[in-house]
């Protein structure tokens, strides 16, 4: 299956794209995973900030693999300013349910790529997870990520 960046799939489903900056301006559940790439892409931890909830958790896949909202905005931070070329791709998502506050999003297929340090070769995580998003006045934002699945590979 060819890879399709956020952007794309947001065009096909009508969707605006929105450049990161203080909070992600589009509306639905799926807007903040095109908000998210972006972040990702631009290595703009600020961006990334602003699209969690004040109450954001991000689960694991091992035994208590739990992060806050201030861990996981300081890995990110750590991530956006140790790597280059990075790229965060959507290959699908399994379903979008409508909550009482916003979505739950099901079955999210990502690609993460990037150049780490001198390595002079991509590294790649496909990763499987669920996402929680609320609606407030700032547009959506992540409330949880859990991962299902992860596995990595490297790319020559």
């Amino acid at each position: 299956m060819k890879l399709h960046s956020i952007g794309v799939i947001a065009v096909l489903l009508g969707l605006s794209t929105v450049p990161s900056h203080a909070a992600c301006g589009g509306s639905g559940g799926l807007s903040v995973l095109d908000c998210l790439a972006t972040a990702y892409i631009d290595r703009d931890a600020t961006a990334y900030e602003a699209l969690l909830s004040p109450d954001f958790t991000h689960v694991g896949t091992t035994p208590n693999a739990t992060w806050t909202r201030a861990e996981e905005v300081q890995g990110a931070n750590d991530f956006f300013s140790n790597n280059e070329n990075i790229q965060l791709r959507i290959e699908g998502i399994e379903s979008v349910e409508e909550t009482e506050t916003g979505w739950h999003l099901q079955g999210i297929r990502l690609s993460l790529t990037w150049v780490e340090g001198s390595r002079p070769e991509a590294r790649t995580v496909h990763l499987t997870g669920e996402a929680l998003v609320e609606q407030d006045a700032d547009g959506p934002r992540l409330l949880r990520w859990t991962d299902v699945s992860r596995s990595e590979e490297d790319e020559y």
